[in-house]
């Protein structure tokens, strides 16, 4: 299988609790008002892991989504810890922790949780009409999903005329169905928090440590599994060619969870300029590592082509983003998966990690 998407929620500003303000523009990858991390204030549990999570809102037509780009197969995973402080009052305001749609666009399917704390996937909605709770195509029994409870929730879909769905609460299946029609177009998946219609109000709900998986690349089709995400931020400057402004070192500069637009951050006024960092170690030894993901919060200054790229160095290779990544007038967050160590060719192992170094790279 094919990591395709981490996240933590470690790495955002806060944002205003709202349904607009969470939106997330499919084609720069960023949040317009950052993933709120509001710690244990405003009645939410404490993150699931590491310091930030994503809270969403007890108010009408509160949601939270996060696009993520389709791919060319039809096998798609996603899984999350996932919490709730009141069962919702009805199917209308039902929070959908997964939504599924199709090569165009389209939403085909959910998995929603329910007003007696079951799962279910449910097809015939839409992916902002949350007062259409759709078609129920398998449930699981009651109180799967506990109130003020951490749980992981983790779905896979095949998508076919005779597509399958498997939904898993903490490592076991509690739902399932096949010989579903879902169509035949290549499918890519959305991750959709909390949702309401406009005149129902979800209950609070609280996400992290979300994994985004599919079957392409030739991997094995299966649940990745319950799991934590840690952030690890740059700690010192190993090799650096990058101007900056507002701190003592490079690192320092970019170095911060939270992100401060203009007040601190490095800059590279040429093509072929390249910065190398020392990271934070992984917390605890006894880990099995599914992937890394780099982040990098970025805008170009003036007209014309800036683009970059970003990665890890791993003793004298490199896993880098895609070449070219555009830089806009506006911060971008941009993401890139590194499911291997590319000196060994395998898996990441703590030593691995912790030896690696955060690189970024003025391309044009």
């Amino acid at each position: 299988m094919a990591l395709r998407h981490i996240e933590g929620f470690e790495v955002y500003g806060t944002g205003v609790a709202g349904s607009e303000n969470f939106r997330r523009n499919p084609k720069v990858e960023r949040l317009t008002y950052g993933y709120v991390t509001i710690g244990t204030g405003g009645g939410f549990l404490p993150p699931r892991s590491g310091s930030g999570y994503l809270p969403v809102p007890a108010i009408a037509a509160a949601y939270a989504f996060r696009i993520i780009p389709g791919y060319s197969g039809n096998v798609v995973g996603v899984g999350m810890g996932f919490a709730m402080l009141t069962y919702p009052a009805n199917h209308y305001c039902a929070p959908r922790v997964a939504v599924f749609l199709d090569a165009v666009g389209n939403a085909f399917g959910a998995v929603a949780v329910n007003p007696n704390g079951s799962v279910s996937f449910n097809t015939g909605i839409s992916l902002h009409n949350y007062g259409n709770p759709g078609t129920v195509q398998c449930q699981s029994a009651p109180s799967v999903v506990p109130v003020n409870t951490w749980v992981h929730i983790e779905a896979k879909l095949t998508v076919s005329t005779s597509g399958s769905i498997e939904i898993r609460v903490n490592g076991v299946t509690v739902a399932s169905a096949s010989g579903i029609n879902l169509g035949t177009a290549q499918c890519m998946s959305v991750a959709a928090w909390g949702g309401a219609d406009y005149n129902s109000t979800t209950p609070a709900t609280m996400y992290d440590d979300l994994v985004y998986w599919d079957g392409n690349d030739g991997g094995v089709v299966d649940f990745y599994g319950d799991g934590r995400v840690s952030a690890l931020l740059p700690t010192a400057d190993s090799s650096v060619t990058w101007g900056r402004t507002g701190a003592a070192s490079n690192a320092a500069a970019i170095g911060t969870a939270t992100p401060d637009g203009d007040t601190s951050t490095i800059n590279a006024a040429s093509a072929g300029l390249v910065d190398t960092f020392t990271l934070a170690d992984v917390p605890g030894t006894a880990l099995t590592i599914g992937g890394i993901q780099t982040v990098i919060d970025v805008t170009k200054t003036d007209a014309g082509v800036g683009t970059v790229t970003h990665g890890l160095l791993s003793g004298a290779s490199v896993s880098a983003s895609p070449a070219a990544t555009p830089s806009t007038t506006a911060y971008a967050y941009l993401t890139a998966v590194h499911p291997v160590d590319p000196a060994t060719g395998v898996a990441w192992t703590p030593s691995g990690v912790n030896a690696a170094q955060f690189r970024v790279s003025r391309e044009a």
